[in-house]
Protein backbone atom coordinates (compact mmCIF):
# COMPACT_ATOMS: atom_id res chain seq x y z
CA UNK A 1 0.00 0.00 0.00
CA UNK A 2 2.72 2.12 0.27
CA UNK A 3 3.31 2.62 -3.33
CA UNK A 4 -0.05 3.33 -3.41
CA UNK A 5 0.46 6.48 -1.30
CA UNK A 6 3.30 7.59 -3.24
CA UNK A 7 2.05 7.28 -6.78
CA UNK A 8 -1.37 9.44 -5.04
CA UNK A 9 1.15 11.67 -4.04
CA UNK A 10 2.69 12.07 -7.29
CA UNK A 11 -0.73 12.16 -9.29
CA UNK A 12 -1.87 15.14 -6.92
CA UNK A 13 1.14 17.36 -7.79
CA UNK A 14 0.84 21.27 -8.03
CA UNK A 15 -2.13 21.72 -10.25
CA UNK A 16 -3.80 19.11 -9.51
CA UNK A 17 -7.51 9.02 -9.51
CA UNK A 18 -10.12 -4.19 -14.11
CA UNK A 19 -13.42 -4.74 -12.77
CA UNK A 20 -15.70 -1.83 -12.33
CA UNK A 21 -17.72 -1.74 -9.40
CA UNK A 22 -21.35 -2.21 -8.24
CA UNK A 23 -21.78 1.04 -9.01
CA UNK A 24 -20.11 1.74 -12.64
CA UNK A 25 -23.94 1.52 -14.22
CA UNK A 26 -24.14 4.96 -13.26
CA UNK A 27 -23.28 7.82 -16.29
CA UNK A 28 -23.30 10.71 -14.27
CA UNK A 29 -25.12 13.05 -11.99
CA UNK A 30 -26.91 15.95 -12.54
CA UNK A 31 -28.64 18.55 -10.79
CA UNK A 32 -32.58 19.43 -11.46
CA UNK A 33 -34.96 21.43 -9.70
CA UNK A 34 -32.40 21.63 -6.96
CA UNK A 35 -31.79 17.76 -6.49
CA UNK A 36 -29.35 15.74 -7.53
CA UNK A 37 -30.38 13.08 -10.16
CA UNK A 38 -28.33 10.26 -10.59
CA UNK A 39 -28.45 9.00 -14.20
CA UNK A 40 -27.60 5.45 -15.30
CA UNK A 41 -26.03 3.50 -18.50
CA UNK A 42 -29.28 1.92 -19.43
CA UNK A 43 -30.94 5.16 -19.72
CA UNK A 44 -32.70 5.15 -16.32
CA UNK A 45 -32.55 7.86 -13.90
CA UNK A 46 -33.14 8.25 -10.38
CA UNK A 47 -33.47 10.76 -7.45
CA UNK A 48 -29.88 10.55 -5.47
CA UNK A 49 -30.39 8.99 -1.68
CA UNK A 50 -31.32 11.67 0.54
CA UNK A 51 -28.88 13.98 1.14
CA UNK A 52 -26.04 13.00 3.49
CA UNK A 53 -24.89 14.87 6.54
CA UNK A 54 -21.72 15.74 8.06
CA UNK A 55 -21.59 13.13 10.89
CA UNK A 56 -22.75 14.51 14.06
CA UNK A 57 -19.47 14.14 15.57
CA UNK A 58 -16.90 15.50 13.60
CA UNK A 59 -14.15 17.65 13.95
CA UNK A 60 -13.83 20.67 11.24
CA UNK A 61 -10.13 20.47 9.32
CA UNK A 62 -9.72 24.28 7.38
CA UNK A 63 -7.20 24.87 4.59
CA UNK A 64 -4.49 27.53 5.97
CA UNK A 65 -4.51 28.52 1.55
CA UNK A 66 -7.78 28.47 0.38
CA UNK A 67 -11.49 29.63 2.50
CA UNK A 68 -11.97 25.65 2.17
CA UNK A 69 -12.95 23.39 5.38
CA UNK A 70 -13.44 19.35 5.77
CA UNK A 71 -15.70 18.22 8.46
CA UNK A 72 -14.56 14.45 9.41
CA UNK A 73 -15.60 12.23 12.10
CA UNK A 74 -12.16 11.30 14.43
CA UNK A 75 -13.47 8.25 15.31
CA UNK A 76 -13.22 6.75 11.08
CA UNK A 77 -10.64 8.95 10.20
CA UNK A 78 -6.77 9.92 10.80
CA UNK A 79 -4.05 11.88 9.21
CA UNK A 80 -2.39 10.20 6.96
CA UNK A 81 1.55 11.31 5.63
CA UNK A 82 1.49 10.95 2.06
CA UNK A 83 4.21 13.71 1.20
CA UNK A 84 3.43 15.73 -1.98
CA UNK A 85 1.20 18.10 -3.03
CA UNK A 86 -1.73 17.75 -0.63
CA UNK A 87 -2.33 20.21 2.02
CA UNK A 88 -4.02 17.87 4.32
CA UNK A 89 -4.09 14.09 3.67
CA UNK A 90 -6.37 11.64 5.56
CA UNK A 91 -7.03 7.84 6.17
CA UNK A 92 -9.94 5.84 7.04
CA UNK A 93 -8.59 4.25 10.50
CA UNK A 94 -9.69 0.84 9.71
CA UNK A 95 -8.40 0.16 6.14
CA UNK A 96 -6.78 1.66 2.99
CA UNK A 97 -9.10 3.99 2.08
CA UNK A 98 -7.61 7.78 1.98
CA UNK A 99 -8.63 11.30 1.19
CA UNK A 100 -6.57 14.63 0.14
CA UNK A 101 -7.08 18.07 0.39
CA UNK A 102 -5.25 19.66 -2.74
CA UNK A 103 -5.15 23.85 -2.69
CA UNK A 104 -3.22 25.98 -4.54
CA UNK A 105 -3.31 29.84 -4.73
CA UNK A 106 -3.53 30.03 -8.34
CA UNK A 107 -6.64 30.09 -9.88
CA UNK A 108 -7.59 27.25 -12.93
CA UNK A 109 -10.80 26.58 -14.45
CA UNK A 110 -12.49 23.04 -14.43
CA UNK A 111 -11.44 22.08 -17.92
CA UNK A 112 -7.48 22.68 -17.42
CA UNK A 113 -7.96 21.00 -13.35
CA UNK A 114 -9.70 18.16 -15.37
CA UNK A 115 -6.94 17.83 -17.66
CA UNK A 116 -4.22 18.54 -15.03
CA UNK A 117 -6.01 15.67 -13.00
CA UNK A 118 -5.78 13.28 -16.12
CA UNK A 119 -2.26 13.84 -17.53
CA UNK A 120 -0.86 13.51 -13.98
CA UNK A 121 -2.66 10.16 -12.92
CA UNK A 122 -1.36 8.91 -16.93
CA UNK A 123 2.52 10.08 -15.69
CA UNK A 124 1.99 8.25 -12.57
CA UNK A 125 0.95 5.23 -14.09
CA UNK A 126 3.67 5.12 -17.44
CA UNK A 127 2.56 2.58 -19.45
CA UNK A 128 -0.59 2.10 -17.85
CA UNK A 129 -3.87 3.27 -19.73
CA UNK A 130 -6.25 5.13 -17.31
CA UNK A 131 -9.72 4.50 -17.88
CA UNK A 132 -12.78 7.26 -16.65
CA UNK A 133 -15.22 5.77 -15.64
CA UNK A 134 -17.20 8.82 -14.29
CA UNK A 135 -17.02 12.08 -15.96
CA UNK A 136 -19.42 15.17 -14.78
CA UNK A 137 -20.62 17.83 -12.02
CA UNK A 138 -21.33 17.55 -8.30
CA UNK A 139 -23.00 19.91 -5.39
CA UNK A 140 -20.42 20.37 -2.79
CA UNK A 141 -21.04 22.60 -0.63
CA UNK A 142 -23.64 24.69 -2.63
CA UNK A 143 -21.32 25.14 -5.01
CA UNK A 144 -21.03 23.43 -8.86
CA UNK A 145 -17.62 20.85 -8.82
CA UNK A 146 -16.23 19.27 -11.37
CA UNK A 147 -16.01 15.34 -10.58
CA UNK A 148 -14.31 12.60 -12.50
CA UNK A 149 -13.97 8.91 -11.02
CA UNK A 150 -11.06 6.92 -13.35
CA UNK A 151 -8.49 3.55 -12.54
CA UNK A 152 -5.60 2.85 -13.23
CA UNK A 153 -2.67 0.33 -12.69
CA UNK A 154 0.07 1.96 -10.54
CA UNK A 155 3.09 -0.34 -9.56
CA UNK A 156 0.49 -3.91 -10.43
CA UNK A 157 -1.73 -2.53 -7.70
CA UNK A 158 -5.60 -1.56 -9.64
CA UNK A 159 -6.35 1.95 -7.87
CA UNK A 160 -9.95 4.05 -7.95
CA UNK A 161 -9.77 7.46 -7.52
CA UNK A 162 -12.64 9.66 -7.10
CA UNK A 163 -11.60 13.48 -7.66
CA UNK A 164 -13.70 16.68 -6.91
CA UNK A 165 -12.77 19.63 -8.06
CA UNK A 166 -12.83 23.20 -8.46
CA UNK A 167 -11.38 26.83 -9.19
CA UNK A 168 -12.11 29.25 -6.79
CA UNK A 169 -12.57 32.79 -8.24
CA UNK A 170 -9.83 35.67 -7.21
CA UNK A 171 -8.67 33.24 -4.36
CA UNK A 172 -7.47 29.44 -5.85
CA UNK A 173 -7.93 26.06 -6.89
CA UNK A 174 -9.18 23.20 -4.53
CA UNK A 175 -9.31 19.02 -5.28
CA UNK A 176 -10.84 16.41 -2.84
CA UNK A 177 -9.43 13.26 -4.08
CA UNK A 178 -10.74 9.74 -2.66
CA UNK A 179 -8.81 6.54 -3.69
CA UNK A 180 -8.45 2.85 -2.75
CA UNK A 181 -7.84 -0.79 -4.15
CA UNK A 182 -10.54 -0.75 -7.25
CA UNK A 183 -11.31 -3.77 -5.76
CA UNK A 184 -12.29 -2.29 -2.00
CA UNK A 185 -13.82 0.92 -3.70
CA UNK A 186 -17.44 0.11 -4.08
CA UNK A 187 -17.82 -0.59 -0.04
CA UNK A 188 -16.35 3.03 0.39
CA UNK A 189 -19.31 5.66 -0.82
CA UNK A 190 -21.27 6.16 2.43
CA UNK A 191 -18.06 7.97 3.32
CA UNK A 192 -17.43 9.54 0.57
CA UNK A 193 -20.81 10.84 0.74
CA UNK A 194 -20.44 11.71 3.82
CA UNK A 195 -17.07 13.59 3.86
CA UNK A 196 -18.41 15.46 1.08
CA UNK A 197 -21.45 16.47 3.30
CA UNK A 198 -19.11 17.83 5.62
CA UNK A 199 -17.43 19.88 3.53
CA UNK A 200 -17.30 23.85 3.58
CA UNK A 201 -16.16 26.31 0.71
CA UNK A 202 -16.43 30.11 0.91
Amino acid sequence: MTRILLAAATIAFSIAVQAMPAWSAELGRATVGGKEVIINDDNTWSYAEAATTAPANCTAIKSEVLPVALCLDPAGWALANLEGAAEQSFKRKDTEFYLMLITEKEFFDQPTLKKAVLTNAQNAAGLEKVKTLEDGSATVAGKDFGRIVYQTIIDGLDVTYENYYRGLDGKGSVQFVFFALTSDYAKFRPAIDEAVAGMSVE
